[in-house]
């Protein structure tokens, strides 16, 4: 029979003992944005655009693959994807996102490279996405990043021209009669080299030359194994038409209200991996069903069945493709174990 005083006794000590309770995992919030332009606004680009041929698709195909994951996802095609409407929802899934939760953009369309306002590129160039109703500057694109949370992991897919470092993207130049055998070795031997005179007195350059780097139609990027999906020529704005469009007002202003690059790199406090399409100088190629780049993505995706990181998902996709080389990249805070991870891990 217990006594009153032990009773007392047992409750006394009770009372400094602790419960201890598994704490429940908490649940990854994934978001997904995928974007992709056939068509621009002639307005704002002209009327000789012609449109392209894989780019909604490729949107479509990369909402399917993040839904896929248990990815909430939402897409903007064309007339949908105005600059207003890409910021809003970067800047929605920055509000949502908390630390360990994962972000994934994707961007299929035109590129272009416009001089730099901030002069805060060592190119001089700053590189633009193709929106519908105009032009986003990198500078913006980096901005965005700073919104999100710490811990917060980001992806971005690009499947444009110039885009290879696209959040922070610079152009290869050398200057006037360097020899040609300087460049550094990785561009592709088959390239042709052209040089295009660069206005006198940019921030970087006197006398010099902007390389841009073409290919050949006879060497456009193709998918190796047998495929039905046709390259269709490069994503480049056209000379004529990129110079009509550079001379728009509206394109004179560009990136000027938006901080410097180099600004927001030092306030980013998420972790942000890039695979671009291809190499700050080089192009990348339209498809009649895919854009090639984004082909070449779904085929080392495989349905899901891929299971290394996204590095290794990076040279995966390399392998596939011939005369233009992805690039990977990283921006904000470092995360190591991020960049071993499988794509889509929530």
């Amino acid at each position: 029979m217990v006594t009153a005083a032990a009773a007392l006794v047992c409750l006394s000590s009770c009372k400094s003992l602790r419960i201890h309770r598994e704490e429940p995992e908490k649940a990854v919030t994934a978001m997904a944005l995928a974007i992709g332009l056939n068509r621009l606004d002639p307005a704002h680009y002209t009327n000789k655009l012609d449109p392209l041929y894989g780019c909604e698709n490729d949107a479509a195909a990369m909402m399917q693959v993040a839904q896929a994951q248990g990815f909430s996802a939402s897409m903007l095609r064309s007339k949908e994807a105005t600059k207003a409407a890409v910021r809003k929802k970067i800047l929605e899934a920055a509000a949502i996102l908390k630390d360990g939760d994962i972000f994934v953009l994707s961007y299929s369309g035109h590129g272009n490279v416009i001089w730099d306002s901030s002069n805060d590129e060592k190119d001089a160039v700053d590189e633009t996405l193709c929106l519908y109703d105009g032009q986003m500057v990198d500078d913006e694109l980096a901005e965005f990043w700073t919104h999100f949370a710490k811990g917060v992991r980001i992806v971005a897919f690009f499947d444009s021209c110039h885009s290879g470092t696209a959040p922070t993207a610079p152009l290869d130049f050398r200057a006037a009669g360097q020899p040609l055998d300087r460049f550094p070795p990785t561009y592709p031997p088959h390239a042709h080299i052209h040089p295009v005179v660069a206005p006198l007195g940019g921030p970087m350059f006197e006398e010099g030359f902007l390389w841009r780097f073409f290919f050949p139609e006879s060497t456009l990027a193709v998918i190796k194994e047998e495929d039905d999906n046709k390259a269709m020529g490069d994503k480049l704005l056209p000379g004529e038409i990129a110079d009509a469009i550079s001379d728009m007002p509206e394109n004179k202003r560009l990136g000027r209200n938006v901080p410097p690059e180099r600004e927001s790199r030092a306030r980013t406090r998420a972790s942000l991996l890039s695979i671009s399409a291809c190499q700050d100088g080089e192009l990348t190629q339209d498809g009649i069903i895919n854009s090639i780049f984004t082909r070449a993505l779904l085929k080392t995706w495989d349905g899901g069945n891929f299971k290394g990181s996204y590095r290794s998902f990076h040279r995966a996709i390399t392998r596939r493709l011939e005369s233009q080389r992805p690039n990977f990249f990283r921006h904000g805070a470092r995360k190591l174990s991020f960049e071993w991870e499988r794509p889509w891990t929530k």
